[in-house]
This record gives C-alpha cells, sequence and structure tokens, in this order.
C-alpha cells in the first residue's frame, strides 16, 4: 500500500547521496 512512497523516498537519498559522491569526486579529482 505505501510501497510507492517508501520507493520514492530510496530514490531520492539514492540520488542525493550519488551527486554528493559526484561533487566530493569533482572538488577533489583522484
Amino acid at each position: 500500500r505505501d510501497l510507492s512512497r517508501v520507493m520514492h523516498f530510496s530514490y531520492l537519498k539514492a540520488v542525493s547521496l550519488i551527486i554528493c559522491i559526484i561533487i566530493q569526486s569533482a572538488g577533489n579529482p583522484i
């Protein structure tokens, strides 16, 4: 019943985490 809401929350959480990783790698290139 609330599966779509949980999936949407997990999606936003994953996207924000990926954006943070991209910003960190762009700021600190290996």
